[in-house]
């Protein structure tokens, strides 16, 4: 009996022996080359497209004065680049202090690198600072209560006292090569009961001091009439509390 014999017919013209394998590897080729220029355009023409701040051209010059205007906001520039000293901040006073004793009300916060403290806790059991830290914009008025204060960080031997609230106020980038600041707000009560605004601009150092990164730029709005208002303008509110007077 003849063998039975099946035809089969194709769809399309039948492709030369091998030519599948040949499309696999070139589209691992393609997908290889298209890896290789995504990491190209991440190192270096994303860094064009998100560019990086301008840092300060300055430090600000210290200047201590008693701030007169019920409301003040300013931008400063510290130099906390040394790993061993802490500079002070006195927001009475608008300026970085050389006076400022540790357990004295002549400063508010204080600035060594990214390390954080204010005028209170275990820096200071008498100081009345503290800090609040909100996600985008503060509150129109200050809180009454809730201010956390400084503790000790770190080990047995190597302790530092430090403000939680400004744990991690910073990020790292791969695009600008370093830290930048989070998009936090802070709320500051001062050695003495007064209130600011605060937030963080900068981490990097003026050009014409170096560059590099360890200098802080933050900006902040002041309330000397100890007022809880954070801004502009009377406050209804206002405290009954003495006038503020300048630092002896």
């Amino acid at each position: 009996m003849p063998s039975r014999q099946t035809d089969f017919k194709l769809a399309g013209p039948m492709l030369p022996s091998g030519t599948g394998v040949m499309s696999g590897r070139v589209l691992i080729l393609a997908g290889a080359a298209g890896a290789v220029l995504g990491i190209v355009f991440v190192f270096f023409a994303a860094p064009v497209l998100i560019a990086r701040p301008s840092g300060p051209t300055s430090f600000t010059p210290i200047d201590p004065r008693p701030v007169l205007e019920p409301w003040v906001e300013r931008e400063i520039t510290v130099d906390s680049r040394s790993r061993t000293k802490w500079v002070y901040f006195d927001f009475s006073r608008g300026s970085v202090v050389t006076d400022a004793g540790i357990d004295a009300p002549t400063w508010d916060i204080a600035f060594q690198r990214y390390q954080i403290r204010t005028n209170s806790g275990a820096t200071n059991p008498h100081g009345r600072a503290g800090a609040l830290r909100y996600e985008g914009h503060t509150p129109a008025i200050a809180p009454e209560s809730g201010y956390q204060v400084d503790v000790w960080e770190g080990y047995e031997y190597d302790q530092v006292s430090l403000n939680g609230v400004f744990r991690r106020w910073y990020r790292y980038s791969p695009f600008a090569s370093g830290l930048v600041p989070r998009d936090y707000e802070y709320i500051i009560r001062t050695a003495d009961g007064g209130y600011a605004r605060f937030r963080f601009v900068s981490y990097d150092c003026p050009d014409a001091t170096g560059g590099g990164q360890g200098c802080v730029t933050f900006r902040y709005g002041y309330r000397s009439d100890f007022s809880r208002k954070l801004g502009p303008g009377p406050d209804a509110a206002r405290s009954a509390r003495a006038p503020r007077q300048a630092p002896r």
